[in-house]
């Protein structure tokens, strides 16, 4: 199935948008990872210092504790940034945020399928003219959602 190529102006916010989640999904996984693996090594020490543990019960605990490190790494990080986003997702981001736009962007970027079903060339060249001109005054990056990184990363920081 061949595909139609998305207006450059279209295609080139819709990237940036990309680029934008994708930042604000790592800031946030860094600033998880960063607030709660000293937590829970802080927390380790204390079990250790209130009940005394012998070493067979320190390495567990601190094995315990990597393990759950690898896992947060793996929740907040690697899983998150491996998960691509669709045009279809980053579309409707945009839609939600400019509802000006009247589901025509991802109306847009469904129908950029040439054996579609229903659709005409002709209604596909029209939508895709109309939906630049709309982009062209919009700009589709504060769509991008903030996740209240900043406060993560603040505390992370304390």
């Amino acid at each position: 199935m061949a595909t139609i190529d998305l207006p450059d102006n279209i295609e080139r916010q819709l990237l940036a948008l990309d680029r934008q989640v994708r930042d604000a999904v790592f800031g946030r996984g860094i600033s998880r990872v960063a607030l709660v693996a000293p937590l829970s090594l802080g927390l380790c020490l204390v079990i250790d210092w209130r009940l005394g543990l012998s070493g067979s019960w320190r390495l567990a605990l601190l094995c315990g504790w990597a393990l759950l490190f690898v896992a947060i790494i793996w929740r907040e990080l690697l899983r998150p940034l491996r998960r691509p986003l669709s045009l279809p997702e980053l579309a409707a981001l945009a839609e939600r945020e400019h509802p000006e736009l009247k589901e025509r962007l991802t109306s847009l970027v469904e129908l950029r399928h040439e054996a579609t079903p229903g659709t005409s060339p002709v209604m596909r060249d029209m939508l895709a003219r109309q939906t630049a001109k709309v982009v062209d005054r919009l700009d589709l990056s504060d769509a991008a959602p903030a996740i209240r990184s900043p406060r993560t990363a603040l505390l992370a920081a304390m």
